[in-house]
Protein backbone atom coordinates (compact mmCIF):
# COMPACT_ATOMS: atom_id res chain seq x y z
CA UNK A 1 0.00 0.00 0.00
CA UNK A 2 2.78 2.43 0.83
CA UNK A 3 4.23 2.07 -2.67
CA UNK A 4 0.95 3.27 -4.20
CA UNK A 5 0.86 6.35 -2.00
CA UNK A 6 4.49 7.18 -2.74
CA UNK A 7 3.81 6.82 -6.47
CA UNK A 8 0.71 9.00 -6.23
CA UNK A 9 2.60 11.65 -4.25
CA UNK A 10 5.44 11.65 -6.79
CA UNK A 11 2.95 11.94 -9.66
CA UNK A 12 1.12 14.81 -7.96
CA UNK A 13 4.44 16.55 -7.36
CA UNK A 14 5.43 16.21 -11.05
CA UNK A 15 2.05 17.50 -12.20
CA UNK A 16 2.31 20.48 -9.84
CA UNK A 17 5.89 21.19 -10.96
CA UNK A 18 4.87 21.00 -14.62
CA UNK A 19 1.96 23.40 -14.04
CA UNK A 20 4.23 25.85 -12.23
CA UNK A 21 6.77 25.72 -15.07
CA UNK A 22 4.02 26.35 -17.64
CA UNK A 23 2.72 29.35 -15.69
CA UNK A 24 6.25 30.70 -15.26
CA UNK A 25 6.98 30.28 -18.99
CA UNK A 26 3.75 32.05 -19.91
CA UNK A 27 4.54 34.94 -17.56
CA UNK A 28 8.07 35.32 -18.93
CA UNK A 29 6.66 35.33 -22.47
CA UNK A 30 4.11 38.04 -21.65
CA UNK A 31 6.75 40.17 -19.91
CA UNK A 32 9.12 39.78 -22.86
CA UNK A 33 6.46 40.84 -25.37
CA UNK A 34 5.60 43.88 -23.27
CA UNK A 35 9.25 44.85 -22.95
CA UNK A 36 9.77 44.53 -26.72
CA UNK A 37 6.67 46.61 -27.35
CA UNK A 38 7.90 49.37 -25.04
CA UNK A 39 11.30 49.27 -26.70
CA UNK A 40 9.70 49.63 -30.15
CA UNK A 41 7.64 52.58 -28.90
CA UNK A 42 10.75 54.26 -27.49
CA UNK A 43 12.59 53.85 -30.80
CA UNK A 44 9.60 55.20 -32.75
CA UNK A 45 9.47 58.25 -30.48
CA UNK A 46 13.16 58.86 -31.20
CA UNK A 47 12.36 58.76 -34.92
CA UNK A 48 9.47 61.21 -34.49
CA UNK A 49 11.76 63.47 -32.48
CA UNK A 50 14.33 63.52 -35.31
CA UNK A 51 11.67 64.24 -37.96
CA UNK A 52 10.10 67.01 -35.88
CA UNK A 53 13.50 68.57 -35.18
CA UNK A 54 14.27 68.69 -38.89
CA UNK A 55 10.87 70.25 -39.59
CA UNK A 56 11.45 72.86 -36.90
CA UNK A 57 14.91 73.77 -38.20
CA UNK A 58 13.73 74.04 -41.82
CA UNK A 59 10.68 76.11 -40.91
CA UNK A 60 12.79 78.39 -38.73
CA UNK A 61 15.18 78.99 -41.65
CA UNK A 62 12.24 79.85 -43.90
CA UNK A 63 10.62 82.21 -41.40
CA UNK A 64 13.84 84.03 -40.48
CA UNK A 65 14.39 85.06 -44.08
CA UNK A 66 17.32 85.74 -46.36
CA UNK A 67 20.77 85.38 -44.83
CA UNK A 68 19.73 83.10 -41.97
CA UNK A 69 22.11 80.24 -41.31
CA UNK A 70 22.17 77.75 -38.49
CA UNK A 71 23.87 74.49 -37.60
CA UNK A 72 22.14 71.68 -35.76
CA UNK A 73 23.02 68.19 -34.68
CA UNK A 74 20.90 65.08 -35.16
CA UNK A 75 21.42 61.81 -33.34
CA UNK A 76 23.55 59.31 -35.26
CA UNK A 77 21.28 56.34 -34.53
CA UNK A 78 17.63 55.72 -33.80
CA UNK A 79 17.73 53.02 -31.17
CA UNK A 80 20.69 51.05 -32.45
CA UNK A 81 19.74 51.49 -36.12
CA UNK A 82 21.21 53.71 -38.81
CA UNK A 83 18.56 55.78 -40.56
CA UNK A 84 17.98 57.89 -43.63
CA UNK A 85 16.20 61.19 -44.13
CA UNK A 86 14.16 62.29 -47.14
CA UNK A 87 12.74 65.81 -47.43
CA UNK A 88 10.35 66.28 -50.34
CA UNK A 89 7.62 68.78 -51.08
CA UNK A 90 6.61 69.69 -47.56
CA UNK A 91 7.18 66.44 -45.74
CA UNK A 92 10.04 64.75 -43.95
CA UNK A 93 10.42 60.99 -43.85
CA UNK A 94 12.81 59.31 -41.43
CA UNK A 95 13.37 55.65 -42.31
CA UNK A 96 15.16 52.83 -40.46
CA UNK A 97 14.95 49.04 -40.84
CA UNK A 98 11.28 48.51 -41.74
CA UNK A 99 9.92 51.61 -39.98
CA UNK A 100 9.03 55.11 -41.22
CA UNK A 101 7.92 58.24 -39.42
CA UNK A 102 6.81 61.47 -41.01
CA UNK A 103 6.69 65.14 -40.15
CA UNK A 104 5.78 68.21 -42.15
CA UNK A 105 7.53 71.42 -43.12
CA UNK A 106 6.57 74.58 -44.98
CA UNK A 107 9.74 74.21 -47.06
CA UNK A 108 8.80 72.97 -50.52
CA UNK A 109 12.24 72.96 -52.13
CA UNK A 110 15.38 71.95 -50.26
CA UNK A 111 18.82 71.98 -51.83
CA UNK A 112 21.14 69.32 -50.47
CA UNK A 113 20.63 66.37 -48.18
CA UNK A 114 20.13 66.36 -44.44
CA UNK A 115 22.08 63.53 -42.82
CA UNK A 116 22.39 62.08 -39.32
CA UNK A 117 24.97 64.07 -37.39
CA UNK A 118 25.82 67.74 -37.89
CA UNK A 119 23.97 69.76 -40.55
CA UNK A 120 24.18 73.40 -41.50
CA UNK A 121 21.33 75.12 -43.31
CA UNK A 122 20.88 78.58 -44.75
CA UNK A 123 18.21 80.71 -46.36
CA UNK A 124 19.44 82.13 -49.64
CA UNK A 125 16.72 84.45 -50.95
CA UNK A 126 13.95 82.09 -49.85
CA UNK A 127 15.72 78.93 -51.03
CA UNK A 128 16.70 76.68 -48.11
CA UNK A 129 20.05 74.99 -48.66
CA UNK A 130 22.04 72.41 -46.75
CA UNK A 131 25.64 73.63 -46.80
CA UNK A 132 28.94 71.98 -45.82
Amino acid sequence: MDTGRKGQTSLEFLVMLTMMLLVFTAMVSVINRRRNSLSDQRVSLQGVSVADRIGYELDMALVQGDGYHHGFDLRKFIGSHEYSINVEEGYIRVNWTDKNVFSSTAVQNLSGDIEPGYNRIMNDEGQIKVVG
